[in-house]
């Protein structure tokens, strides 16, 4: 009898130790799924992270290109408006300035004939150019009245 019940308590503790080490193996099995799923999930994220960046700094890109391309339109705009704002003002001063020579009294034939044919000139040469002006703003229009 004590011989079989050193057995039967040996077999419980081997029993014990049995169960002890499948329980250990399953609960490693589980530790090692959920760190797997967990590894998966991260790595994941650190994908879509990593595409989100990269969109962005290529939005970021074409921004600067496009912010670039704006103030040169810009600076080209500025530029066409102060030529052509002094190349109008030049020609029509002179209409001005001869046209009230033309209205003073006392102006001789020969004098008020030169002073007419400055104001004749003039007004064509502004004609003209007004005339450039609008061809050259209709020919561009889609990026001149954007910027």
């Amino acid at each position: 009898d004590e011989q079989l019940n050193k057995y039967t308590a040996q077999f419980e503790v081997d029993r014990l130790k049995m169960e002890k080490l499948e329980l250990s193996e399953r609960m490693s099995r589980e530790r090692l799924i959920t760190v797997s799923i967990a590894g998966c999930l991260i790595f994941i994220l650190l994908l879509l992270v990593t595409y989100l960046y990269v969109r962005t700094l290529s939005m970021n890109r074409k921004l600067d290109v496009a912010r670039k391309e704006l103030q040169k339109m810009s600076r080209i705009k500025s530029s066409f408006i102060q030529h052509v704002t002094h190349e109008l003002r030049t020609p029509l001063n002179s209409v001005v300035g001869f046209s009230a020579l033309l209205a003073e009294e006392g102006l001789d034939v020969e004098d008020a004939r030169e002073y007419s044919g400055q104001v004749e000139k003039n007004s064509a040469y502004l004609l003209g150019l007004i005339d450039n002006i609008i061809e050259h703003i209709v020919s561009i229009t889609p990026f001149f009245f954007i910027i």
